[in-house]
């Protein structure tokens, strides 16, 4: 009897640990493709590497994770994640995303949006905008045109050098900003 309910929970288990990372995929994007991910129920965080691919994990935790759907609506030169989130309300369900690129490829992050977390962003290069409602926004040692705001919560920027010129943003309805660049940015700040 004790070896089944071992067997059981054992199962049980291996069961809830298969459930908690039940999104992987790679990717190739061209120079300039495009990078959209929007996420209403947790954390994104995109760290670039010296590799060719772009892989995007998607760790489900809580209860009543196994009920969020992620929706991969990539195409052509476009990367875009989404998920459907739960239909009831007082879950602690939440699905937060790792995503490695590589940090010498100029991408088009079209959008890295969280609703109810926080958006890191380190090492990668290109157009970039971070966005976040009830989280932070961190991005190090980025490299180009950079938007980011957050709606209640901090934004930290570092900027490693722009290739392009153009306007960036950055703002906070209550939350501070934080922002450093290289000594030789030609900047006008309003």
């Amino acid at each position: 009897m004790a070896r089944m309910c071992m067997i059981g929970l054992t199962a049980i288990f291996s069961f809830q640990l298969a459930m908690a990372k039940d999104f992987r995929r790679n990717y190739t994007l061209e120079p300039g493709g495009q990078v959209f991910i929007e996420n209403v129920l947790g954390d994104i965080r995109v760290k670039g590497f010296k590799g060719d691919s772009i892989e995007i994990v998607g760790n489900k935790k809580g209860d009543g994770s196994d009920l969020i759907e992620v929706l991969d609506n990539s195409i052509g030169n476009r990367i875009e994640i989404r998920i459907r989130p739960l239909q009831f309300p007082g879950s602690n369900a939440r699905v937060d995303f790792e995503v490695r690129m590589p940090n010498s490829v100029e991408y088009n992050f079209t959008r890295i949006f969280s609703f109810s977390g926080n958006v890191d962003i380190e090492g990668v290069v290109g157009r970039l905008r971070a966005e976040s409602v009830r989280g932070s926004v961190v991005l190090k040692d980025v490299k180009g045109l950079v938007r980011a705001s957050s709606f209640s919560g901090n934004i930290k920027v570092d900027i490693g050098r722009t290739q392009n010129r153009g306007n960036m943003m950055f703002s906070s309805i209550s939350g501070s900003i934080d922002v450093s660049a290289s000594s030789d940015l030609d900047a006008l700040v309003d």
